[in-house]
């Protein structure tokens, strides 16, 4: 536990950021989540429309992976800097 906290501290001393669990982002509308991490701090937010949703129209505009700094799996443990590429994948 301490060795997270100490983490924490660091990591926000070299200016980086969390982004929280990768998981709470998918399937959330894309541009909302974009949003999120322009208010986060990143600055480097790429989107690819994967154009498959076809007659699944309500999984348009959803979002199917985020990854960062290709970790696309990350937690609340990870931090990461503003400029790191951010790259969402939306049906």
């Amino acid at each position: 536990l301490l060795g997270f906290g100490i983490n924490k501290w660091t990591s926000q001393a070299q200016g980086k950021i969390c982004a929280g669990y990768y998981d709470d982002y998918i399937g959330e509308n894309y541009e909302a989540v974009v949003e999120q991490f322009e208010e986060m701090g990143f600055t480097n937010i790429v989107t690819v429309d994967l154009d498959d949703a076809g007659l699944a129209f309500w999984n348009d505009g959803k979002v199917k992976s985020v990854s960062i700094d290709g970790n696309d799996s990350f937690e609340d443990i990870n931090y990461f800097y503003p400029d790191d590429k951010v790259i969402i994948k939306y049906h």
